[in-house]
């Protein structure tokens, strides 16, 4: 479930950078192949951090977990 919460949230951030750097004038450069391989292996190595702060604001607890 963490890794689950953890890519909806990501996916929607990540679609509004998205959107903001489509508008901008000039191009858009994307990862892929290796880098985006490295990325999601980084990633899936903090998302215990995220995951307790949002478990922090669930339970009502506004200070860190």
């Amino acid at each position: 479930m963490k890794v689950a919460v953890f890519r909806a949230y990501y996916a929607e951030f990540n679609a509004r950078l998205q959107a903001q750097s489509i508008a901008l004038p000039g191009s858009t450069t994307y990862i892929e192949g290796e880098e985006a391989v490295r990325s999601d292996r980084t990633m899936q190595r903090v998302d215990d951090r995220p995951w307790a702060l949002w478990k922090s604001k669930v339970r009502g607890r506004t200070d860190k977990p």
